[in-house]
């Protein structure tokens, strides 16, 4: 087997497309072992074959091609590499936590749809849910005009104190409204999202548990 690879052969080797290859060259990333300066062809040795494997390694973890080419070019230990790879892994698990909540957030929408579409909506519906905890914010505006403004500060609120991009939100009325007057007159909103048994909510936005 010859020394040094053709960047064709390191393209099928390696399932890269030569134009990548062209590029980490471009960048900085992965320089030939050799060019022949008549053809102007790219050759890589064996020894390059690791640091490949690095890269694409590094690209799946998402880590981008300024961090990477940083990492190759440099003579970290395997410490240091251990220790990036663990900061990238706990980036994946956050990730993963998020698409998680959108996955849920996604789902309560189609669930909610497939009520609308079941359920007469000229009619009220009593529904039992399992006892669950919750946070309750005050909303006292008898016409409801503000609801929408109101909703849209909770969700901040959570957003900047939990990171809950994807609250799970409710709202609560007066029977007694519905019965005697014929309308909805909304009295809280609650915010029914699992969160970590320690945590506490503030007393901001008249929150109540």
């Amino acid at each position: 087997m010859s020394t040094y690879f053709t960047i064709g052969e390191v393209s099928k080797l390696f399932n890269l497309p030569i134009k990548t290859l062209r590029y980490y060259d471009e960048k900085g990333v992965l320089k030939p072992a050799y060019i022949n300066q008549k053809t102007k062809y790219r050759y890589y040795s064996r020894e390059q074959f690791m640091s490949i494997d690095i890269i694409k390694y590094c690209k799946l973890i998402g880590m981008s091609l300024e961090e990477i080419k940083r990492f190759i070019n440099s003579d970290s230990s395997i410490e240091v590499m251990i220790d990036n790879m663990n900061k990238q892994s706990e980036l994946i698990s956050r990730k993963i936590e998020e698409l998680a909540k959108v996955k849920s957030y996604v789902d309560g929408i189609k669930d909610s749809i497939i009520d609308i579409i079941n359920y007469d909506l000229g009619e009220i519906y009593i529904r039992k849910n399992e006892d669950r905890i919750y946070t309750q914010y005050d909303y006292n505006d008898n016409e409801n005009t503000e609801l929408d403004l109101k909703l849209r500060e909770v969700i901040l609120y959570l957003e900047e104190k939990y990171n809950d991009v994807y609250p799970l939100l409710g709202v609560t009325s007066s029977y007694i409204s519905i019965a005697n007057e014929g309308k909805i007159k909304y009295k809280s909103i609650c915010d029914f999202t699992t969160r970590d048994s320690n945590r506490s909510d503030s007393n901001k936005l008249n929150g109540k548990k």
